[in-house]
């Protein structure tokens, strides 16, 4: 997950971001490419990240990975965003197959 910040008068605001780490020849090192942007971080709408999580831990769940309500987060939406980096990180999911790539910055 990544997150960038915007300072102004007003104050700071945080951006959240999934995002994944790929090699570029042309500067010899990794660089992070984001796959979506979900927006500020005060304005989340939790709910949907919770419904975002569900699918996706349908689709990739095991039978050593419980899905259902008792195998969700209960922590802070960053905390969830993170967890499903995590998730999409540990299936190896290719990014061809990023629900959010068509979304990509």
């Amino acid at each position: 997950m990544r997150t960038t910040k915007k300072t102004s008068k007003s104050g700071t605001v945080r951006y959240l971001h999934p995002a994944h780490h790929q090699a570029d020849p042309a500067v010899g090192r990794s660089v992070p490419k984001v796959l979506y942007t979900f927006g500020r971080e005060d304005r989340l709408d939790h709910a949907a990240i919770l419904r975002l999580i569900r699918s996706l831990s349908k689709l990739v769940a095991t039978e050593a990975e419980p899905v259902g309500p008792a195998a969700l987060p209960t922590g802070t939406v960053r905390e969830e965003v993170r967890r499903l980096d995590r998730l999409w990180r540990s299936r190896a999911v290719e990014t061809t197959s990023s629900p959010w790539q068509a979304h990509a910055a």
